[in-house]
């Protein structure tokens, strides 16, 4: 989840003061006969809240991301525990119930936004680090902990790096205004290791927080690329949207205008206010699974 800017008027100091709004995030598992019609996939409660977590007290869990490995589902995830953001991992046989593996990977700086792939039989991890002012690939050397840097691919500050390959290169968006939530860039490689180029289209969005920060995983769905943008506006994590991706190569990219809704607020419960991230993984021609997050705001007196 990374870091968030509040969106909207200032709240007067005497009223800051007097309240303070504190966001709740949890994890569930949605599923559906396609990526467009998500639906709890067996309670309409979370997954994982930060309870899960047990002795390690975190505060908030979030940004999900899915990998299945030798018979079992992984779940790697941002938990906030002792005021910085872990990259913790949880397991399952069912999708359903889910055991608490501990910390995955633990820097010295905040992390979040766990992206997980898989290249000649490495399981390889992005996580956001914003503070080490670069994009850096993680392999496991022994599955699902042991995460060693092995690249940076990217300098500076990078929100929710999101791989996928197309054609004969990867392609990795990135939200290089983590504080504003309002940019998307594109860069491209034949080499996942090295040769990261920014596109010559330029920022794919810019000053628009609506559709610009990665929220998941790049999916195709019958044929068509898409990729999850959340949308924070009229606040940070507000909502997910898939664009469809119509043109991609060297010199172009073309994307439809209109977003297409995967995920938004329930009005109710541990998704009440919000839902900013999913990962999809298709299981048969008529089922997708995901893991999403979602927030409900407290206030309360300061």
């Amino acid at each position: 989840m990374g870091h968030e800017k509040k969106q909207g008027q200032p709240i007067p100091f005497f009223q800051r003061i007097f309240m303070q709004k504190q966001s709740n995030w949890s994890i569930g598992i949605f599923s559906g006969p396609d990526p467009f019609t998500l639906r709890p996939f067996h309670s309409d409660m979370p997954s994982l809240d930060a309870s899960h977590c047990g002795a390690d007290q975190a505060k908030f869990v979030a940004d999900p991301f899915l990998w299945p490995h030798e018979g079992r589902w992984y779940l790697f995830y941002e938990a906030l525990i002792k005021d910085k953001g872990v990259i913790c991992v949880s397991s399952s046989h069912d999708l359903r119930n889910w055991h608490y593996g501990g910390i995955a990977l633990e820097t010295p700086s905040h992390l979040s936004y766990p992206f997980i792939f898989a290249l000649q039989g490495n399981v390889l991890m992005i996580p956001e680090d914003l503070a080490s002012g670069g994009v850096y690939l993680y392999v496991a050397k022994k599955f699902p902990y042991q995460w060693v840097a092995v690249a940076k691919l990217l300098d500076g500050m990078h929100a929710d790096a999101t791989l996928f390959h197309h054609g004969q290169h990867w392609w990795m968006l990135t939200c290089p205004t983590p504080y504003g939530n309002d940019t998307l860039q594109l860069f491209y490689s034949k080499n996942l290791l090295s040769g990261w180029e920014p596109h010559p289209s330029g920022w794919i969005r810019q000053s628009d927080p609506r559709y610009a920060r990665p929220s998941g995983r790049v999916f195709r769905h019958q044929e068509k690329l898409y990729r999850l943008t959340q949308n924070c506006e009229p606040h940070y994590g507000h909502s997910v949207n898939a664009f469809h991706i119509q043109q991609l190569d060297q010199t172009h990219y073309v994307e439809i205008s209109d977003p297409i809704p995967i995920l938004k607020p329930s009005g109710r419960g541990w998704n009440r206010d919000g839902m900013h991230h999913a990962d999809l993984h298709q299981l048969r021609p008529d089922l997708w699974i995901a893991s999403v997050d979602g927030q409900f705001t407290l206030t309360c007196r300061a």
